[in-house]
């Protein structure tokens, strides 16, 4: 009796342990890729490299930890989006809405965010070197302990932006806008480290 009891639970519970752990499903990303559409989804590590996603709709969603490299996000909508841990690298957002967007850990090198719109993006500790952020509205938005070593900056607002621990070496801040910036244990292009905000 226990033998069939066990051969009941087993029964039950093997399918459920053998359902694929990705947190999208594959008809859900092939209709995303195909609309472009997906706002308030979850493509949680979703392979999407080198994607042609011009325009695309994702404001809320979730692409955390998406491989997103190359991929061609120009004009996209991604408003409060979590691409928090995500490969962005070499990306184009250029004109890119990220707004309010969780960006923690993302490795954005030599990505183009011309002209992007980063008010009140969390950036903590992001990869952002080399990167093309030239005209690019970054206010408030929290850069602490992010890297734009090499980065272009140039018109850049970084109005009120948290760079505490950020490191500028070598970027590009011609025309930037700094004011009210929190600079503290900020690493600046030449090298030095101002304090003045601490």
């Amino acid at each position: 009796m226990k033998i069939d009891r066990l051969q009941l639970i087993l029964a039950f519970f093997v399918p459920i342990l053998s359902v694929n752990s990705y947190a999208y499903d594959d008809e859900a990303l092939t209709a995303f890729q195909f609309t472009k559409m997906c706002e308030g989804c979850d493509l949680t590590g979703a392979s999407l490299a080198s994607a042609d996603l011009v325009g695309a709709l994702l404001n809320g969603a979730n692409l955390s930890g998406a491989d997103l490299a190359g991929t061609n996000l120009t004009g996209a909508l991604l408003n409060e989006a979590n691409l928090s841990g995500a490969n962005l690298i070499e990306a184009n957002l250029t004109g890119a809405l990220l707004n309010g967007a969780n960006l923690t850990e993302g490795d954005f090198s030599r990505a183009w965010l011309v002209g992007a719109l980063l008010i009140e993006a969390d950036l903590i500790q992001a990869v952002l070197s080399g990167a093309d952020l030239r005209g690019a509205n970054l206010i408030e938005a929290n850069l602490s302990g992010a890297d734009l070593s090499g980065a272009n900056l140039q018109g850049a607002q970084l109005v009120e932006a948290n760079l505490t621990e950020a490191s500028l070496h070598g970027a590009d801040l011609k025309y930037a806008n700094l004011t009210e910036a929190i600079l503290c244990r900020t690493i600046m292009q030449q090298g030095a480290k101002d304090d003045s905000k601490c």
